[in-house]
């Protein structure tokens, strides 16, 4: 599995702000006051990103969350986690 704790590029910020939802914009990037503001911010000073985006104790945690997770964080289809029993 790869993973990395770079801020994240546009592209994940966008995926991460459209599974939280538009509005929760200020609480991944530090004064953001939209979604284009957070991509401008963040741009601006990377130091702005707020990481972890989400605790795991708000969301009921199952293999396809962990796999999303992954996928907005690395920003690819690699180490997708496995729950199931073989």
């Amino acid at each position: 599995m790869d993973v990395t704790e770079d801020t994240p590029t546009g592209d994940q910020l966008r995926s991460i702000l459209e599974y939280l939802g538009h509005r929760k914009a200020r609480e991944v990037v530090d004064g953001a006051r939209d979604e284009a503001d957070a991509l401008r911010k963040l741009k601006e000073d990377p130091s702005k990103f707020k990481a972890p985006v989400a605790s795991l104790a708000h969301f009921p945690f199952n293999e396809d969350f962990a796999n999303l997770i992954i996928r907005l964080w690395t920003g690819t289809m690699v180490g997708l986690v496995s729950t199931r029993a073989v």
